[in-house]
């Protein structure tokens, strides 16, 4: 029934507390020492070889607006385009931005943990994540990105990294999100879509993207995004927070982009509690999508 909560298995609140435990292990002893290095590494990233999937003259169709961004750039490393809100809805400062779902000030839904904009920056349209007053999300979420950017995942690349504002910049992925292309075909997967009761049951989302993903992506786009779930294991990488809101299908090439790893744990040593979450990612996975 719509909105009536799965209580978890009892083996799923063995996993939650390791969790915990995990991440306030990692926030006492190790939190201090990856400051310390992203701080002197911050300054020298300067993605050489990065470049964006879109200009500013393609967000940004009105000439007089473009002009404004780039007059900012001059004063500034980025200029912000739109916040963008809980459902990844963006709500402008520029006006009409070409190929992106748009929301009113009143209509904006705001994210509950961390900020996020759409920027310009010298080299193209990137995204800005601030992690207000929580140094560990933003240092856990920092290296995982770093680690799967060198493993070749297809995420964001890390173009811009501030610790002292506890934020960073990614490239911008051109392309749909999934839940969105989900929620076209009638889907109740967003926020905005759902009653209050129906918010509380994750699994009522599952069960209506299921319902509409033949008709947004084919059995070929589920196997790559498989594909790209394994290089996360095989990086150390547990994904955690899978659903259809963190894929984007990327444009012009039609691939599976994962983004928004806040919720992701790292593990080098890929010990016991790693494989643990691994088999629930699985699990997670093929909920999702087979």
């Amino acid at each position: 029934m719509l909105g009536q909560q799965i209580l978890k298995p009892v083996g799923e609140y063995y996993f939650d507390f390791a969790v915990r435990l995990h991440k306030i292990a990692n926030r006492r002893l190790l939190l201090p020492i990856k400051f310390h290095r992203w701080s002197a590494i911050a300054p020298g990233l300067k993605a050489a070889n990065w470049t964006t999937g879109v200009s500013l003259d393609e967000l940004i169709p009105d000439k007089k607006r473009r002009a404004e961004v780039r007059r900012g750039l001059q004063r500034s490393a980025e200029v912000p385009i739109a916040k963008i809100d809980h459902d990844g809805f963006f709500l402008s400062q520029f006006g009409r931005l070409n190929e992106l779902p748009l929301v009113s000030e009143a209509a904006f839904l705001p994210r509950k943990k961390h900020d996020l904009w759409l920027v310009a920056t010298g080299k193209g349209i990137g995204v800005r994540k601030t992690f207000t007053g929580n140094a560990d999300g933003f240092l856990r979420e920092l290296e995982i990105l770093h680690v799967l950017g060198n493993a070749g995942c297809n995420v964001p690349k890390l173009i811009r990294v501030e610790p002292e504002t506890l934020s960073f910049t990614t490239s911008f992925i051109r392309g749909r999100v999934l839940r969105e292309e989900l929620a076209v075909k009638g889907a109740l997967v967003r926020d905005r879509d759902m009653t209050s009761a129906s918010k509380l049951c994750r699994e009522s989302r599952i069960r209506e993207g299921r319902r509409f993903l033949s008709q947004v992506v084919g059995a070929k786009f589920v196997e790559r995004l498989w594909g790209e779930l394994v290089k996360l294991h095989e990086a150390g990488v547990v994904w955690s927070d899978i659903k259809y809101g963190n894929v984007i299908i990327e444009e012009p090439s039609g691939l599976p982009y994962l983004i928004d790893f806040e919720g992701s744990l790292y593990f080098p040593r890929k010990g016991p509690l790693f494989r643990g979450l691994r088999g629930r990612d699985i699990r997670k996975f093929n909920q999702h999508f087979r």
